[in-house]
């Protein structure tokens, strides 16, 4: 049988090419973040790059080319008009690089907070939409709560390993999180 692989990255480490060009590669995949997020959003969205193309007002090549470039070869003004064809919205965080990591977190804890205000605000008395919030809400409580507790095992316990990548664990089910909010 024929083994699956789930990346590119993971069948050229398998096929055991020199490491070199592993890196290289791995260093290659990592730079196109943007291209892969606009190329993944257009096919959610159930658009062609022709259809697309054609709400940006360029050529279908056009769009080929911004979802195989580099993040460094696309600029803020095709990040907005793409953005703006797909009716999605755009963020742009610059941090200056002094800023503190604990600055960080509490910036992020408020982009949280004025979201769940958003949701919140949605209800207007809408007794299904508020259940629907509070459930939301709830679970995001136990999600975070499970991280910033791993957070604290790791630095009680002077672990200083940091994951690679985005880390997903601990993702609670909606049936789990109620039996978790009955111990708090």
């Amino acid at each position: 049988m024929e083994k699956k692989y789930k990346s590119v990255l993971e069948m050229e480490k398998d096929l055991g090419e020199s490491s070199d060009f592993y890196s290289s590669l791995e260093k290659e995949i990592k730079g196109q973040r943007v291209a892969r997020a606009i190329f993944s959003i257009r096919n959610k969205k159930g658009l062609t790059q022709k259809e697309l193309s054609e709400k940006m007002k360029i050529t279908q090549s056009a769009v080929s080319k911004l979802e195989s470039s580099p993040d460094k070869k696309i600029t803020i003004g095709q990040l907005l008009a793409v953005s703006r064809a797909m009716g999605t919205t755009t963020e742009l965080l610059i941090f200056d690089k002094e800023m503190k990591s604990v600055d960080k977190v509490k910036y992020h804890w408020f982009k949280i907070k004025a979201e769940l205000d958003n949701l919140i605000s949605l209800c207007n008395g809408d007794k299904e939409i508020q259940k629907g919030v509070q459930q939301f809400t709830e679970e995001a409580f136990i999600n975070i709560t499970s991280g910033l507790i791993k957070q604290l095992e790791r630095v009680k316990g002077g672990k200083q390993e940091h994951n690679k990548g985005l880390e997903i664990t601990g993702i609670v089910s909606p049936i789990e999180h109620k039996r978790l909010l009955s111990k708090v």
